[in-house]
């Protein structure tokens, strides 16, 4: 499952959506925004995107991962939009 969306990112329904009985553990990567980056305040961040080709690169991910590995379920999202402080820009699960 590979998402972008402007809403805010359920990343607790994101892992609950790759767990499966005969997998016997579940991976998480929470990307989020940071008030300070090399020194600099941050407020927030605006995330733009051409959702054709950042889904089509995302796809490409999950296809890169199922041919290293053996996966079960794999679940991207990433956000686009005005994003605050602390806030949840990528999510994956695995």
């Amino acid at each position: 499952m590979v998402r972008l969306t402007r809403d805010t990112i359920d990343d607790h329904a994101l892992t609950q959506w790759v767990r499966k009985n005969h997998c016997g553990a579940v991976v998480t990567f929470l990307g989020t925004v940071r008030d300070l980056t090399d020194g600099k305040v941050t407020t927030h961040l605006e995330y733009e995107g051409y959702p054709e080709m950042a889904e089509k690169t995302l796809v490409q991910i999950e296809a890169e991962t199922r041919e290293r590995w053996n996966v079960g379920e794999v679940a991207i999202e990433h956000r686009l939009g005005r994003l605050e402080i602390g806030e949840v820009s990528v999510a994956i699960a695995v």
